[in-house]
């Protein structure tokens, strides 16, 4: 369980009450300062216990989108491994992609490796029959998780590629709005959860070199806050931030080399999305830090 400032703020939430409690209940002769710990020691107990426990696997599904390498494709082993049917998507599964040829090979039945190219409509429409096609029946789709992204460093505006900056922008905010709008009645359906890749980066950094990265950045946080408010009592919106996280210049590879000295071990992001997943009360923002 991450214990972090928006937990912090759901205990202290929890104390508000108790002292609104505490203070109506005083003016019928209950002590005050008994009232108050009376009511908030059981509750921040209750609390905390719900926020450590897990959902079940059992009859869920999870979409990850961005499999061929990285997070994507250990996050969807190990997804499998929990119990959960996995819907893998690679660019290269119909090809001799060596990703896919993993996953087929290291995954268990519940494991289902499906084409996807992210940037062709179509194939994110026969993405969504497939699923839908090979859910059983009592199934739902619990989550999507995209980890799909695009990054490229550059340098003053004036030697700008605006074609490298349509497409990085296309990618992290427009390729993610129409995979998240086309599977979002089968998420809403289970009352699931869309979990998506953020940075960190765009809150703090003042980096010259990356500030068409930063400005989709900035867009996409807006569509999530925009998905969250409209979905607040149907399904989940996380997204995950993480800190230290290199990411290969090519498409398909985003968050695909982690910092020299962790070499590719990709545990704690892992375990980060895999909480944001499982969690019985789960965060808005999860955070994965890996220094670099």
């Amino acid at each position: 369980m991450h214990i972090n400032s928006e937990r912090l703020e759901h205990v202290l939430s929890l104390g508000l009450v108790c002292a609104a409690a505490a203070f109506v209940l005083n003016h019928f002769g209950f002590p005050w300062t008994h009232t108050f710990f009376g009511l908030l020691f059981p509750l921040v107990l209750i609390y905390l216990r719900t926020a450590r426990a897990k959902v079940s696997t059992e009859a869920k599904a999870v979409l990850v989108i961005g499999c061929d390498t990285g997070v994507g494709h250990t996050l969807a082993l190990h997804l499998d491994q929990l119990g959960f049917r996995v819907f893998a998507c690679c660019a290269h599964a119909e090809e001799l992609g060596a990703g896919a040829q993993a996953l087929r090979r290291k995954g268990s039945q519940r494991l289902h490796v499906l084409q996807l190219d992210f940037n062709n409509d179509l194939q994110i429409f026969e993405v969504f029959v497939r699923v839908t096609r090979l859910l059983a029946r009592e199934e739902k789709l619990w989550a999507l998780v995209n980890c799909e992204g695009l990054c490229w460093t550059h340098d003053a505006l004036q030697s700008l590629d605006f074609s490298l900056c349509k497409r990085m922008c296309d990618v992290i905010l427009f390729r993610t709005a129409t995979t998240v709008r086309m599977f979002l009645p089968l998420v809403m359906h289970a009352k699931g959860r869309i979990v998506t890749f953020c940075s960190i980066r765009h809150e703090f950094s003042s980096r010259r070199e990356v500030h068409v990265y930063l400005i989709s950045k900035h867009a996409f946080d807006e569509f999530d806050k925009c998905l969250r408010t409209q979905l607040k009592y149907q399904s989940r919106v996380n997204h995950w931030a993480p800190a230290g996280i290199r990411a290969n210049t090519h498409p398909r590879c985003m968050f695909d080399q982690v910092v020299r000295n962790r070499g590719e071990d990709y545990s704690e992001v892992v375990k980060a999305l895999t909480e944001a997943l499982t969690d019985v009360i789960p965060l808005t923002k999860y955070t994965s830090s890996i220094p670099c």
